[in-house]
């Protein structure tokens, strides 16, 4: 399971192209950064049940 590197991180984009991708952009990022405070939560969880 591999991760793309995210095309806004590095700046290139999110820059230029700020005409009608804004909105997809911004709905994307928030998925991600959900998705990424989730796997932490769950990251967490797993070494708090292990140490239990």
């Amino acid at each position: 399971d591999q991760q793309e590197p995210s095309p806004w991180r590095d700046g290139k984009i999110s820059a230029r192209s700020s005409e009608s991708t804004d909105e997809a952009d911004e709905a994307l990022r928030t998925a991600e950064e959900k998705q990424a405070a989730m796997q932490a939560i769950d990251d967490r969880a797993r070494v708090a049940a292990r140490r239990c």
